[in-house]
């Protein structure tokens, strides 16, 4: 079944939200900005400093790499005591769905 798709680092949520995304998508993108990829690195302003998206969508990619919808998993590190959180997604674009 279809998922909304990330499209803003505020709907990454590793116990608080994430502040900024590092991205490589420069070419696809919805009214609320450009899709996460698997690739991207969340940053996050609280304990949990980046995080690592470790399954994404099965079938829909751009430029080869998966895109993140509201079903992701992925894991963000915390410096100390070194350690790491669940990370997932709160808030996707409900006009962009994908599997």
């Amino acid at each position: 079944m279809a998922a909304p798709v990330l499209t803003t680092p505020a709907g990454a949520n590793a116990g608080s939200p994430a502040t900024s995304s590092v991205t490589t998508n420069s070419r696809v993108r919805s009214q609320t900005g450009f899709l996460a990829l698997q690739t991207d690195v969340p940053q996050f302003a609280g304990p949990p400093v980046t995080g690592v998206w470790t399954v994404a969508a099965a079938r829909t990619f751009v430029q080869s790499v998966p895109v993140v919808t509201q079903s992701a998993v992925g894991v963000a590190a915390v410096p100390a005591p070194p350690s790491s959180v669940p990370m997932s997604v709160t808030m996707g674009d409900a006009r962009v769905k994908a599997t």
